[in-house]
């Protein structure tokens, strides 16, 4: 058990390697009982458009939650490509 901990954090800094701490002064309030995240680490998901597997970057995500202010809890749903497409077609997010 205890190899595998060690195996799991970076150098005693108690976050998974490759992720980026978090300053959760900058991020929105989550008005939840959970509290906000000390570290971002890549997530993969699939477009909801194309069916594209594709990753959300830590360091994406750093900027999404405390420069531009997105809500804590939102994730990534639409590849670069269809995030694209949709921008350029007109179309809103509120259409689905």
């Amino acid at each position: 058990m205890a190899k595998r901990k060690r195996k799991t954090t970076s150098h005693g800094t108690g976050i998974p390697p490759g992720a980026v701490f978090a300053n959760p002064r900058q991020q929105v309030p989550n008005n939840s009982y959970c509290p906000a995240p000390t570290y971002y680490e890549d997530i993969e998901f699939k477009c909801i458009d194309c069916g594209k597997r594709e990753v959300w970057l830590a360091k994406d995500q750093k900027w999404y939650y405390e420069v531009a202010k997105g809500p804590l809890y939102a994730t990534a749903v639409r590849c670069q490509e269809c995030r694209y497409k949709r921008k350029h077609s007109g179309k809103s997010d509120s259409g689905n």
